[in-house]
């Protein structure tokens, strides 16, 4: 088995590198075959001269699969004594689905297996090609998941060695974190328990819908946050204050108002004495280089950027060579980059248009660490971007390029050093203190200072650090004669609600203790996976945008009431992370921790049968009731894309999208429902007439005819005014 190293990711030094080779990049390495040319036979390709360029043995209880991929862009796919050739372009446009008979299953859609092993897409493509689905393929352009999964399925090898465990972890990630819960569940019964769709339907009762784990870690935290803040409860508290009319000096925080009365008055006008005074140089290091969740959040802060908008932007700028891999979890570059680095620090005076040369940082050595990266390194602007400039991009596009340049510049630049100064004030035994620092060198700080000013409209918060020196004139033990003493009232304030930015950090860290030392992936989800997370959140209807906020919503409230404890906490995630590192050093087999997801799946559906009605109706109880049924007289709610009867075995429903509505350019919205439902019949201005070309008002009727809604349209007579005004 070949393995590979993406060509922006060297090999570190003093071990071995694991890299996956993805079918995006394998493409990249590869010719397109010309247009008209013919294609060549296995025979011509197996003993011509052009050069192999990726090959893959998979090793089965039936027999061995050769994928072998040549620089002119051909394949050859050969399953035991069975071969066929295809050019990699043919791969496109298709899509593998896996239905249950319900409805249930999942689709891999082609954007999947670009940042998959690059084989996968060819297996499925060759087991197509010499399946019996070829003719099903060449008609609906989609085959069965599953039977092609059945044909590339990876059985134990003889002599299984650590690479091969590796490759079977990369590909047990990859499919664990694109799908929900349930899809998961349904790939592991087919793929490696080899169950009929209704021998699963029988056993798990699929009809009973798993939500997905990380999603529902997520809403725990937005949940959790949003009940501190409603349950909050503001206290006052209170502090003193004594002032010689240069300096000022403060307490610690007072509880009792009455205790703070007793120190003002206690202190007002009598000397107090300095108790110290102490000075000391301090410094902060420049940040680091971007990895896509530090990127997405600085996006979110300055711009108001959601997560998965600035990941499709960073998209394409990498698809149009401005920007390096974007989906890396790594803040670092490797010491064979140091000449490129220095290379792009010493254009960035041209390329941003508020940085001045001075400010330019020139320390690579900051950045360069070989340990701390694995398949991609930091994210950074291309000599490509710099050569071609920010002329045609959009805006937001333009705020991207100009952050990753700017962060690249800081953390090149010098410390930040400042002078902190700490004066103690003692009067009538109660201790007054105060804090202030003045700038020494501003360093990295002076190119994030001008990137704001150019850049960021809102600088309300995150200015860098005013200029807050004390006065010199104060030594130990001098006087302060006749201070003035004064109360404040201060209220303590509820936590924040999450933003994108808040959020993607505690996903970052959720669970940390919890995980191995060794494990490479820890919190919830991937860098290239929250995003997607968050998105899901709210399309789903657990969780809202408000502004920068991000707040759960009730139904996202009800379900984190009802969800089992270990679903809600990351220390599953931290488990399941834990096992695929001891899969990958060969401590435990695949088919166990499959075994145990399977089993832990089928625990909580068990659970989840057993929730009393009236547990179940906490979903419920946020549904308004618009009307009621003329048919049974139930309740009539409001659904996606209908009113609907509450009695299941009632056919009724009023539907948002009907032809007879729909004819004359109307569709039903709740108002109307609601004068329908309870007086039979509404009024409706603007109706077209297709035939006249022109809008008319009419009362739409409603009748019933074999349980379902029938509609009529009648003109109310024009009122006439019998009053008329004589001349």
């Amino acid at each position: 088995m070949l393995l590979f190293l993406s060509a922006d990711s060297p090999e570190p030094k003093g071990r071995k590198a694991v890299v996956m080779l993805t079918l995006r990049k394998l493409k990249e390495m590869v010719e397109s075959p010309k247009k008209g040319e013919k294609k060549p036979s296995c025979k011509s390709l197996r003993e011509g001269k052009c050069p192999v360029v990726a090959q893959k043995i998979i090793k089965n209880e039936v027999g061995i699969v050769t994928i072998t991929v040549y620089k002119n862009g051909y394949v050859v796919y050969q399953a035991q004594n069975r071969v066929t050739v295809f050019p990699i372009e043919d791969i496109s446009g298709y899509r593998y689905s896996s239905v249950a008979g319900n409805g249930y299953g999942c689709d891999l859609t082609e954007s999947y297996f670009e940042e998959a092993e690059w084989y996968l897409r060819f297996v499925l493509r060759g087991e197509d090609r010499l399946s019996i689905n070829l003719d099903s393929c060449n008609q609906k352009r989609c085959i069965s998941l599953s039977s092609a999964m059945e044909e590339m399925q990876l059985g134990e090898s003889v002599a299984p060695d650590m690479e091969e465990m590796i490759v079977q972890q990369m590909m047990t990630e990859n499919m664990m974190d694109m799908l929900t819960d349930k899809q998961k569940e349904l790939i592991y019964a087919l793929y490696f328990e080899k169950q009929t769709y209704q021998e699963y339907a029988d056993i798990h009762g699929i009809s009973s819908a798993a939500v997905n784990n990380m999603r529902n870690k997520a809403v725990s935290m937005l949940t959790e946050r949003k009940e501190k803040i409603e349950h909050f409860k503001k206290e006052a508290y209170y502090k003193v204050s004594l002032s010689d009319g240069k300096l000022t000096v403060t307490s610690e925080n007072i509880q009792s108002e009455a205790e703070a009365d007793e120190l003002r008055k206690l202190c007002d006008g009598e000397e107090a004495m300095v108790t110290k005074v102490k000075k000391a140089q301090k410094r902060i290091s420049p940040p680091k280089l971007y990895d896509l969740t530090s990127l997405q959040r600085e996006a979110n802060r300055y711009f108001g950027y959601t997560a998965q908008k600035t990941l499709d932007m960073l998209q394409e700028l990498y698809e149009e060579k401005m920007v390096t891999y974007p989906r890396t979890d790594s803040q670092y570059v490797t010491e064979d980059m140091k000449e490129t680095v220095e290379t792009l620090v010493d254009e960035m005076t041209d390329f941003l248009p508020f940085l001045k040369s001075e400010q330019s940082g020139g320390n690579a050595e900051r950045v360069i660490n070989n340990t701390k990266v694995s398949d991609h390194h930091a994210i950074l602007l291309t000599k490509e971007a710099v050569e071609k400039g920010m002329g045609g991009l959009s805006d937001r596009k333009k705020n991207l390029m100009m952050l990753i340049g700017q962060q690249l510049v800081q953390a090149t630049g010098e410390d930040y050093l400042y002078e902190q100064t700490e004066i103690s004030v003692q009067c009538k035994e109660h201790e007054f203190a105060t804090k202030g620092k003045l700038p020494v060198q501003m360093g990295f700080k002076e190119v994030e200072e001008a990137f704001r000013k150019y850049c960021v409209k809102d600088k309300k918060s995150d200015e860098p650090d005013n200029k807050t020196g004390l006065p010199e004139v104060y030594e130990e033990g001098m006087i302060l004669v006749s201070v003035k003493a004064e109360k404040s009232t201060h209220y303590t304030s509820p936590p924040k609600m999450f933003t994108e930015d808040t959020l993607l950090a505690a996903m970052e860290t959720a669970g940390n203790k919890e995980f191995d030392s060794e494990t490479e992936k820890k919190g919830l989800g991937t860098p290239a996976t929250r995003a997607n997370i968050i998105e899901k959140l709210v399309s789903s209807g657990y969780a809202e945008r408000k502004g920068k906020q991000i707040l759960p919503t009730a139904a996202g409230c009800e379900l984190i009431h009802v969800m089992t404890e270990n679903l809600k906490s990351a220390s599953l995630t931290a488990e399941w992370e834990n096992q695929l590192l001891m899969m990958e050093k060969g401590k435990i087999r695949d088919d166990e921790f499959m075994d145990g997801i399977v089993s832990m799946i089928t625990e909580i559906l068990s659970v989840c049968r057993a929730i009393p009605e009236e547990e179940r109706s906490r979903f419920q109880t946020a549904r308004e009731v618009i009307g009621k049924c003329p048919i049974c007289g139930s309740d009539v709610y409001e659904g996606k894309s209908n009113y609907y009867c509450s009695d299941r075995s009632c056919p009724f429903a009023l539907w948002k999208s009907n032809r007879f509505l729909e004819s004359m350019k109307k569709s039903m919205d709740k108002k109307m429902a609601v004068e329908l439902l309870k007086r039979g019949r509404t009024h409706i201005k603007g109706l077209y007439s297709k035939k006249k070309d022109s809008k008319f008002d009419a009362d739409l009727v409603l009748g019933v005819e074999d349980g379902k809604a029938r509609f009529s349209l009648e003109f109310p007579k024009k009122k006439t005014n019998s009053n008329k005004k004589k001349k």
